[in-house]
């Protein structure tokens, strides 16, 4: 919906008839509106959304990554793992970017006012208000994506560190130690956060392997991103109304005045 809402933003642009030496005042009808909301919903909404509508994309891309990674903790398969963590990565990278690029966009004070005083002004700030409610749900699964993330580079850097160093760093047992990640392939699972019950060192032999997602401390975290994305889609559609019933005013003209001669 949020696509069909853009297409119809940059419609309405192309269809607005070009100038003329007299043109016609614009005029109410359910309404039509003022070229600089027409301006705001083109140069502002409409990028706006196809940023959004990225970030959906990046979302899924990280529910993806955590349901292989689920799998390939539980199948143990260490080098697919670091496949794994290297698309979690991007998802987040990419995710962070279009949440940042969408906000720039939304913070112009001239399209967005503070203090809104016409008509056309208080619908801009709802409909901005609208799309920073989805950018906050979005925001909210980005946290889900970076802190696994985060947490699995901790984890690489500690390992990767010489024996003397972590030696000298691990001073007491409230903070884990990632010498012995060989045997495993989560490094979640060094700090506590994964599931109770460890996963098997062979692959189940009953049932397909995604039934066990469920079981890891990733499957979980997948599972809560395809949740995040069911609210997003919710609050995505009552931005997108919003957006699309001013495009389809912005897209009406007002309709010709008659010459005289014409008159009967």
């Amino acid at each position: 919906m949020l696509k069909a809402a853009a297409m119809l933003v940059l419609a309405a642009a192309t269809a607005a008839p070009a100038p003329t030496s007299s043109p016609a005042p614009l005029r109410e009808i359910g309404r039509v509106r003022s070229r600089t909301l027409c301006a705001t919903l083109r140069e502002n909404i409409a990028p706006t959304l196809l940023k959004v509508m990225e970030a959906d994309v990046k979302i899924a891309a990280g529910a993806n990554a955590f349901a292989s990674m689920s799998n390939h903790q539980i199948m143990h398969d260490r080098g697919r793992m670091q496949f794994d963590r290297m698309a979690l990565g991007n998802a987040v990278m990419g995710l962070a970017r279009s949440i940042i690029e969408a906000e720039r966009l939304l913070e112009d004070k001239h399209r967005f006012p503070a203090a809104p005083s016409t008509d056309d002004e208080r619908d801009a700030a709802a409909m901005k208000s609208q799309i920073e409610a989805v950018l906050a749900q979005q925001k909210a699964a980005l946290n889900v994506m970076s802190g696994v993330y985060e947490t699995e580079l901790m984890g690489q850097m500690q390992k990767d560190l010489p024996d003397t160093i972590k030696d000298a760093t691990a001073q007491t047992e409230s903070h884990p130690r990632f010498a012995d990640t060989d045997d495993g392939v989560s490094y979640l699972g060094r700090t506590g956060l994964a599931a109770a019950s460890p996963p098997p060192k062979s692959p189940p032999s009953m049932g397909p392997t995604h039934a066990l997602i469920g079981a890891t401390i990733y499957g979980g975290s997948a599972s809560s991103l395809v949740a995040s994305s069911k609210r997003i889609e919710g609050v995505e559609s009552l931005a997108a109304a919003a957006v699309m019933n001013a495009a389809a005013d912005c897209r009406r003209t007002p309709a010709p005045v008659p010459s005289p001669s014409a008159l009967p």
